[in-house]
């Protein structure tokens, strides 16, 4: 019988703005939630989460950060991948013998992924941002730790849906619009989660999925059909992955 190991993945929180969950955040201090997000995340997916200490926005500090996940069998980092002045993990990454194979994606929210391979491990450096980083937990990270243990259906289902109310969108960009799903006539009915902010948790919670919306569209109109990614679930069964 052929079985593999459940692969361990260090989870590196950045940023001096951040606090642990039993801290009682100070003026411009907010919660380390995306550490635990991830990890449950992470669990979800079959892998062994190892929650690293928080690196705060010092090269020293994040490369020594960066030297102690790369121990793990693959590393998920989350801030400091943008382009703000102190976004060190590029430049941690690159004293490390980094081997960057993309960064950026056109996608809304999630635009700055990081991926590449440190130590011949694969790291994934996400956004700060609390649903940027778990959409992008979603679509990228999920599938990798599911093809590492042996998985042949690697992605969430995607089911059919039509979208209840227009909504806007960022031409250039696919969007992925969360949305939640009920029973229609003909049908599931995507409705748009109220706040699409990137730091609105509670519009991926209760079963959410990710409606895609195309690049080319600045608007998407009521009535039409999107694909929507969703979580396992009986409407999602019966459709088979993408």
């Amino acid at each position: 019988m052929l079985v593999h190991q459940r692969p361990r993945v260090a989870i590196l929180s950045t940023g001096s703005e951040l606090v642990e969950v039993d801290d009682v955040p100070g003026p411009g201090q907010v919660v380390n939630s995306n550490a635990y997000g991830l990890a449950a995340a992470v669990r979800e997916a079959g892998g062994e989460p190892v929650v690293l200490p928080i690196a705060p926005d010092r090269l020293d500090e994040i490369r020594a950060s960066v030297a102690q996940a790369a121990r793990a069998d693959v590393v998920v980092s989350t801030g400091g991948v943008s382009v703000g002045d102190l976004d060190f993990v590029k430049d941690a990454l690159e004293a490390a013998s980094f081997e960057r194979l993309f960064w950026r994606v056109a996608q809304k929210p999630g635009k700055p992924l990081l991926f590449g391979r440190l130590a011949e491990r694969p790291f994934f450096g996400l956004p700060g941002n609390p649903v940027s980083a778990l959409v992008c937990f979603a679509l990228y990270v999920r599938p990798a730790l599911r093809r590492l243990q042996g998985h042949r259906r690697v992605h969430l289902p995607v089911v059919r849906a039509r979208l209840a109310a227009p909504v806007r969108k960022t031409r250039g960009l696919t969007e992925f619009v969360r949305v939640s799903l009920s029973d229609g006539p003909d049908g599931a009915i995507a409705t748009a989660a109220r706040s699409q902010s990137s730091g609105a948790l509670s519009a991926l919670g209760g079963g959410a999925g990710l409606l895609v919306g195309a690049a080319e569209l600045a608007e998407l109109p009521a009535g039409a059909s999107y694909p929507v990614v969703v979580a396992e679930s009986a409407l999602a069964r019966e459709t088979p992955p993408f």
